[in-house]
């Protein structure tokens, strides 16, 4: 009986937080729910960058503008743009999970710049903000929950 309790004392001592959440981030739901936080969630529904400012001149109500094979539909020199013009960027996103969090990346890269460049005017456009890493703690806590039960209980 105490055996089995020291076991779980030092199973406690060596739980490192880092760890856990590198085990939880490697689920891809996860992933791409991380992702759809900044592309669909910020970018593409309201222009908003990671630090809560927002893209200048940018169209929140994209529906029916673009298709993703570059086509426009409505759109005319001088209108608000949107970040799903061609499908590209979007496409692009992916995650590199480090051993203290992750880092969000996409190819931003246009013809003679980049989008960061274009319309951010400086600031950072991949990353999440405050609310939605509030968002992403919330949800991934019952995973880091039962991550942190099953290495205890083991």
């Amino acid at each position: 009986m105490l055996g089995r309790l020291f076991e779980l004392v030092n199973r406690t001592k060596n739980l490192n937080v880092n760890k856990t959440v590198f085990f939880v981030l490697q689920d891809k739901t996860i992933q791409k729910f991380i992702i759809d936080l900044n592309r669909i969630e910020q970018l593409a529904y309201k222009g908003e960058l990671p630090d809560g400012s927002f893209l200048p001149e940018y169209r929140v109500d994209y529906n029916n503008v673009y298709s993703f094979e570059g086509k426009s539909i409505v759109k005319r020199k001088g209108d608000p743009y949107t970040l799903l013009d061609t499908g590209d960027f979007y496409r692009s996103f992916s995650l590199i999970i480090e051993s203290k969090g992750f880092t969000i990346v996409a190819n931003d890269e246009k013809e003679n710049s980049t989008l960061e460049d274009m319309y951010a005017k400086g600031n950072k456009i991949l990353g999440l903000t405050d609310e939605n890493k509030t968002v992403l703690a919330k949800t991934i806590l019952p995973n880091i929950r039962d991550f942190v039960l099953n290495y205890l209980l083991q």
